[in-house]
């Protein structure tokens, strides 16, 4: 049962149409307002419009209701099978090209994801095939403090007004990731930047807790008039202002780290990917984290990743311990979680997939849909222009070939700020 439903999942995001690498766009104002008309419009505030339409002029929502009728309207009628709703939101996205830290040093978090953005990269389109309309673009977890995110629009144009926050929420990474690449100095004569630490889960710790200790320090010599430490200043810019830092976090004594550093160093704290979340969420309630729980694999071992060295391959097990009615399990806790996919988001196991898996596995469908969308959209602090379907907000929709998240459902049209995405893939 499990391996046809991996195998209906793959085939579903394989009958999505492959694009090509497509300019950037700049959408002119329109000359006449779009009437989208489908069997269902769910607005993801908790109504549904049965038969829908929402109407859309100059990039934002006019009207969203039943029997909607515009003069000079351009209709769009997907049928009485469609289901529209909010454009999604992925809360996690590590995409080709800048998913990788900077692994000159271990502790970079002046780095900014967005200026290495590509926009005429494939990955929006992959994006796009998954029904994302905006997206968190997280650093890579190779080192221990990798730099700040970015929340972006997944339709790139030829301005920047498609990166909503270029200086997005800090990333770094708990467990044996950051210091996986690294090698301990006895086992050979140090000739690279590799021999460092850390190289063990306590290394990693100590890396972090240094890094913010020595910011405390710095703020002090600062105000008495020092120099400026770009690095420092960020940490320590952080901790005045009681900031949101990532952590990805994966087995349970990672996600207690981060909790644990978290309140050491008064930060807020966001964890990502959290795979063995479903064994303690009473703590991360007590700890008021957020989490953005995900992928979901098939896989029995988990997340694999492994290194080349000259002595052959490492490969390291993240963890065994993939539970796939983990979203079910954190809702009937009590926890309220955002949906991400990690560097699966631009492909055929992104965050349409994942939000199936949550339902197939017991996930109520509006709690995964609010899990894609209107809790990623107040916890990107982007709620007042997306999340979901209302006058004023940006025209980011999806169209559904039936129910969202039903294994044979799939986008079949995607509209980012009032324009259509498959217009342009064809």
């Amino acid at each position: 049962m499990l391996a046809l439903f991996s195998l209906c999942l793959a085939a579903l995001g394989a009958a999505l149409p492959n694009s090509g690498i497509e300019p950037p766009v700049q959408a002119a104002p329109d000359e006449h307002p779009w009437l989208i008309q489908a069997g269902t419009v769910i607005d993801a505030k908790g109504q549904r419009f049965a038969p829908g339409a929402v109407l859309v002029k100059d990039g934002k929502i006019l009207a969203v209701g039943t029997g909607l009728v515009a003069a000079n309207a351009k209709v769009r009628d997907f049928g009485a099978h469609a289901v529209v709703t909010p454009g999604l939101i992925e809360a996690n996205a590590e995409i080709e090209s800048i998913d990788r830290a900077e692994e000159g040093a271990e502790i970079t978090p002046r780095l900014r994801l967005a200026d290495g953005l590509d926009p005429e990269s494939r990955a929006w389109a992959g994006l796009r095939r998954n029904g994302v309309t905006s997206a968190f673009l997280s650093p890579g977890g190779r080192a221990v403090i990798s730099g700040r995110g970015a929340v972006v629009k997944t339709m790139p144009t030829a301005d920047e007004r498609w990166i909503l926050d270029p200086a997005g929420a800090l990333k770094a990474t708990m467990g044996q990731e950051p210091s996986g690449g690294n090698i301990v100095p006895r086992f050979g004569r140090p000739n690279s930047i590799f021999y460092r630490r850390p190289t063990t889960r306590m290394g990693v710790t100590w890396e972090f807790r240094k890094a913010f200790s020595d910011a405390q320090l710095y703020a002090a010599a600062r105000s008495a008039g020092g120099p400026l430490d770009p690095d420092a200043q960020v940490l320590a810019d952080l901790m005045a202002s009681k900031g949101e830092i990532r952590m990805r976090a994966r087995l349970l004594q990672d996600i207690r780290t981060a909790i644990r550093l978290a309140e050491e160093f008064g930060l807020r704290l966001v964890i990502e990917e959290g795979i063995e979340s479903f064994r303690s969420p009473e703590e991360i309630l007590a700890a008021k984290a957020k989490l953005i729980y995900g992928p979901t694999l098939f896989e029995p071992a988990g997340i694999v990743f492994g290194f080349g060295f000259a002595t052959g391959s490492v490969r390291q097990q993240e963890t065994d311990r993939n539970y796939l009615a983990t979203p079910a399990r954190l809702h009937a806790s009590g926890v309220e979680f955002a949906l991400g996919s990690a560097d699966y988001a631009a492909t055929d196991r992104g965050l349409a997939h994942q939000a199936a898996i949550a339902v197939h596995f017991g996930l109520p469908r509006e709690v995964a849909l609010r899990a894609c969308t209107v809790v990623p959209a107040m916890w990107l602090g982007i709620e007042k222009r997306v999340g979901t379907l209302e006058v004023g907000k940006d025209a980011d929709l999806v169209v559904w070939s039936g129910e969202p998240f039903e294994l044979a459902t799939r986008p079949v049209a995607v509209m980012v700020d009032g324009v259509f995405a498959d217009a342009q893939e064809d």
